[in-house]
């Protein structure tokens, strides 16, 4: 039954990606609640949710959906199961390299191969076989799924959480089936700032040699490939940071980075300059705004940043640098991701970056391009420590609880409202990469977890 509901979940590509005009039809959400209608769920409709492009304006429509059973009562706590639809784009390049068709799941083993097989319609699978025959006696059990996730989840969010307003449904605890290589239950992530630091090109010229360097990021297991999500300054290398160190007080004619995205670490920074010792010197034109953006950008990770104590810190990364040759403008983009003291903290940093870069250049402007509160829940909250106990008695031994190093969720939405959330999903791999896979083992047990958490808390 698991392969047969997750397979034809997969079936449904709901890739996502604003950039390319991607976004998933309502294909997937019609299957879901024709399934939940099927099985006994009332259906809470979300119409008109749509995401606009900042960049274009344009409006997408998104479709987020809602599933609960009630029970007989409403003295005993709502208890929300939450997911997502959408997943991350498969390109050409990589689907060759697929043991199957990425929307053709296989079952191979313990594992259940194709794109969202763990990230993450392995965790809505779970939540469906869950609750399709319980019928509760207390309390009320709700399944929402965004569909929007992958990008932030800022059209679906709002739109299932106003519902659940109106319908005096707010939850006392939210379980996120979000995916994972081994068993953690997270309750803790870091918030997501990003920025962009804008200045007009100024240009002089000097006598020399043009000159070019190569500078890559590197992980601290010698691999190459990066996420924000996952740098972590003093164990990785940035390849914009190692370049902005070697620029201070050289004549820089041009940067280039490989990262086309503002969360992707770049592989490699090259930066063209001008050697003044070169026998054959001429004369060669050079950005005096390049140059002091890359100076002050080697001091930046030395600012009193607004964070509070963290397993992982803050993760500073200047991935994206372009120039806008119609208007004379370099844009430096960061992606920066802390535990913010408060939600201050976006601004905070904000100004820091305009404070830094300002001293050295006066026309310099910045601004949030996008920005993801954290999520902070105690570890020891009854709850928590519930969902604990019940996963270890159904055989998933919890190896830690307390913070991921990643990306945001849609958890935050919940706890930046106070209600407490935690993420306990199912085991599997290569999330967002080739070959993804999900455990066909632990969806078994996450069954079985989610509905005893279910009981557990509604029968106290």
């Amino acid at each position: 039954m698991i392969f047969k509901l997750l397979k034809d979940l997969i079936s449904f590509d709901t890739s996502i990606n604003p950039e390319e005009r991607l976004f998933p039809s309502d294909e997937c959400a019609k299957y879901v609640k024709t399934y939940g209608i099927e099985h006994g769920f009332e259906v809470i409709e979300i119409n008109d949710c749509y995401y606009q492009n900042s960049k274009t304006s344009e409006k997408h429509e998104i479709y987020p959906i809602i599933l609960l059973k009630r029970g007989i009562d409403s003295l005993h706590p709502i208890i929300l199961f939450l997911g997502h639809l959408d997943v991350v784009p498969v390109t050409e390049a990589e689907k060759k390299e697929w043991v199957n068709n990425p929307f053709d799941a296989v079952e191979k083993g313990d594992k259940i191969y194709g794109r969202g097989a763990a990230d993450m319609k392995g965790g809505n699978t779970a939540m469906l076989l869950a609750f399709e025959n319980l019928q509760p006696k207390k309390g009320t059990v709700i399944i929402a799924f965004s569909g929007d996730e992958e990008i932030g989840g800022t059209a679906s969010m709002p739109a299932i959480i106003n519902a659940l307003k109106e319908q005096t449904l707010l939850p006392a605890f939210v379980v996120n089936g979000e995916p994972n290589y081994q068993p953690i239950l997270v309750t803790k992530r870091r918030g997501i700032t990003q920025i962009k630091v804008e200045t007009h090109e100024k240009t002089s010229t000097a006598s020399g040699v043009l000159k070019a360097k190569t500078f890559k990021s590197i992980q601290g297991d010698g691999s190459t490939s990066l996420h924000s999500a996952t740098y972590i300054l003093g164990a990785d290398i940035h390849a914009m940071f190692a370049a902005a160190k070697f620029s201070v007080d050289k004549k820089v004619v041009s940067v280039f980075s490989t990262s086309k995205k503002d969360n992707s670490v770049p592989t490699e920074v090259t930066i063209k300059y001008i050697d003044n010792e070169g026998a054959e010197a001429s004369k060669i034109i050079y950005s005096e705004t390049l140059s002091k953006l890359m100076w002050k950008l080697s001091s930046l990770p030395t600012l009193s940043w607004p964070v509070a104590p963290s397993k992982y810190g803050i993760s500073i990364a200047p991935n994206n640098i372009t120039y806008d040759s119609q208007h004379k403008v370099y844009s430096l983009r960061f992606d920066i991701r802390a535990m913010l003291k408060d939600k201050n903290g976006h601004e905070i940093i904000k100004e820091l970056i305009y404070q830094h870069f300002s001293a050295l250049i006066p026309d310099v402007k910045c601004q949030i391009t996008f920005k993801a509160d954290p999520m902070n829940v105690d570890e020891s909250h009854h709850y928590v420590q519930s969902l604990r106990m019940i996963a270890e008695q159904h055989g998933m031994k919890i190896l830690a609880v307390g913070e991921k190093l990643g990306g945001a969720s849609d958890t935050r939405y919940f706890t930046n409202m106070g209600i407490i959330g935690a993420e306990l999903g199912p085991i599997g791999g290569n999330s967002h990469g080739i070959n993804e896979w999900v455990s066909k083992k632990s969806l078994k047990s996450l069954t079985k977890i989610y509905q005893s958490i279910f009981l557990k808390i509604t029968q106290d």
